[in-house]
């Protein structure tokens, strides 16, 4: 199914939209993210990276576009405004930002996918000229555009007031069912694996005169509000958010709404005052409580225990219940979005230090026979490609390069390391293609030939020359006659009248004589000539690239 348009699928109103899923969004333009798409699981999305990666304002993009009339338990609005989760700035955000929100929607009882345009752009004052604040327009500026409806909660765990820094008081504002009692008691129980909280009470916290919020704390224990940890604080911020998600799924089901989306809960320093096994044990609460009551949680954290933890659960992660994205420099062309990459390349990426080269997270090694095949697979796919990979011609003990042998073997009896590592083997055009078939590792080509026989390419640029006539283009391209060429192959033991029947190291011998540079020259012409063989190598090689780049969670190469 195919992302259409409100007016390709006639929708009239946004906001009368029944949204069933978010399905993530394509960032066309936004500070130094460009034609990235970030995607959500259908139950519980983790983002994470480094400082400065644009996290926080990833998950405003997601959650802002929509409006609702619903409130929580404590008649707060359950709308996410840009301004809690970032700012946008009337000096340096002065260019046009646009992103694409992809949502799953009911239609006619049928699920749709639907695709509009965000526009995020600075709006100065009609009188005095001079920046006023960001407009954030929903498909555009006609009737029937505008923000999508559904329920939106961001919660800044690590902004949240201290408790310590408010004044106290007692309520009864949230007045819970006993059913919902028993899930809050059953939640802090579950979470934090104490029954302290089995009877508890709701207060207000405030702070000049204003209700910031309304902590739970434990009744007739051995401890109370007063005393209680800023993890157990923020624990009751979320427990009360959830219940008012509950109510809401109560409400559309009993409105015979039972296909649209709860509602979107975003979670920002998810790790922020918990203990790692009460960080996971909370990631689990809520991944069956997503299921539960349907809605979508995202998460940001620097938790490199609990993504270890979460990606293990291949399973969940396989049925698009979990998934994790990582925002990244790794290009160092702007910013990347990973999605669900290995735990290694996650660690490396979270762990790196200033003198780590920060490209390698995402190169593909090549593993290639010597320096020759090296320079030729370089020239064959260009510079851009062989940027975003590792050349390796020197793991053979020998010293002397890798044998054709030696990668077979690997081939054979090292799968899992060539995976593991993310490598490809290229083998050299004079190996039998029979050799390279029926191997359990597929990430394996071959340098292509010019000619049926598959010389060693020393041997194949001799023939090349040889074969052309004296008053050939490539002559004159070199400036050297086909006489001076003959000398200099004579010189090195090259029969040049059966120049079919040299053997391979006399060719070498000749090839290794002449310069780099000279000989990166007649290998330019050669490839040039043979455009096409090379072209398809070249798209055979970015497709083994991508596939590599999409089993490790990468974003692949256009």
């Amino acid at each position: 199914m195919e992302y259409r348009s409100k007016k390709d699928l006639g929708i009239v109103d946004n906001s009368d939209v029944k949204i069933s899923k978010v399905k993530g969004i394509l960032i066309r333009k936004f500070r130094n993210i460009e034609n990235k798409e970030f995607i959500l699981s259908d139950n519980i999305t983790i983002v994470s990276g480094r400082n400065g990666t644009m996290k926080s304002t990833i998950m405003g993009l997601i959650a802002h576009p929509y409006n609702t009339d619903f409130t929580d338990i404590f008649n707060n609005s359950l709308k996410t405004q840009l301004s809690q989760v970032f700012k946008l700035s009337g000096k340096t955000d002065t260019e046009k930002y646009e992103y694409d929100l992809n949502l799953e929607i009911i239609q006619d009882g049928s699920k749709e996918l639907l695709r509009e345009p965000v526009r995020v752009y600075p709006s100065n004052n009609s009188t005095t000229g001079n920046y006023e604040r960001h407009r954030v327009v929903v498909s555009g500026s006609q009737k029937g555009d505008g923000n999508f409806t559904l329920p939106s909660t961001y919660i800044n765990l690590k902004r949240l007031f201290p408790l310590v820094e408010t004044n106290i008081s007692n309520n009864n504002v949230a007045n819970y069912t006993e059913s919902e009692k028993t899930f809050i008691a059953d939640f802090f129980g579950k979470v934090l694996l104490k029954e302290e909280f089995s009877d508890f009470e709701t207060f207000d916290a405030s702070a000049t005169g204003a209700v910031l919020k309304q902590p739970i704390g434990p009744k007739n224990s051995h401890y109370d509000i007063d005393s209680i940890s800023s993890g157990e604080d923020n624990l009751g911020t979320i427990v009360n958010i959830l219940v008012s998600y509950m109510r809401l799924y109560d409400e559309n089901i009993n409105r015979g709404h039972n296909k649209i989306l709860t509602g979107l809960i975003s979670i920002d320093e998810f790790e922020a005052s918990l203990h790692p096994i009460s960080q996971l044990n909370l990631f689990n609460f809520l991944h069956k409580w997503s299921k539960d009551y349907n809605v979508q949680i995202i998460i940001n954290t620097h938790s490199l225990f609990l993504i270890d933890e979460v990606m293990k659960k291949t399973h969940e992660i396989e049925r698009n219940e979990i998934a994790v994205n990582f925002i990244t420099l790794a290009y160092e062309k702007g910013l990347e979005i990973w999605h669900n990459p290995s735990y290694k390349n996650a660690k490396r990426e979270l762990t790196l230090t200033e003198n780590e080269e920060k490209g390698n997270l995402t190169k593909i090694k090549v593993l290639c026979e010597d320096d020759v095949a090296v320079g030729l697979i370089k020239a064959i796919i260009g510079t851009e490609l062989a940027r975003k990979c590792e050349f390796q011609a020197n793991l053979s003990p020998s010293k002397d390069g890798n044998s054709w042998p030696f990668l077979e073997k690997l081939a054979t009896e090292a799968t899992a390391l060539l995976k593991d590592s993310m490598s490809m083997i290229v083998f050299d055009g004079d190996v039998d293609n029979k050799k390279l078939n029926n191997r359990n590792f597929d990430k394996i080509l071959k340098i292509p030939t010019i000619r049926e026989s598959n010389f060693a390419f020393e041997k194949e640029i001799v023939n090349y020359i040889l074969e052309k006539e004296s008053d050939d283009s490539f002559f004159k391209e070199v400036s050297k006659t086909k006489e001076q060429f003959k000398q200099s192959m004579i010189d090195c033991g090259i029969n040049i009248r059966n120049y079919r029947d040299n053997k391979s190291d006399v060719c070498k011998k000749w090839y290794n004589s002449v310069d780099g540079r000279t000989i990166n020259k007649y290998r330019r012409l050669l490839i040039k000539e043979n455009k096409e063989i090379f072209d398809n190598f070249k798209l055979e090689f970015l497709k083994k690239m991508n596939q590599i780049l999409k089993e490790n969670g990468f974003p692949t190469i256009e």
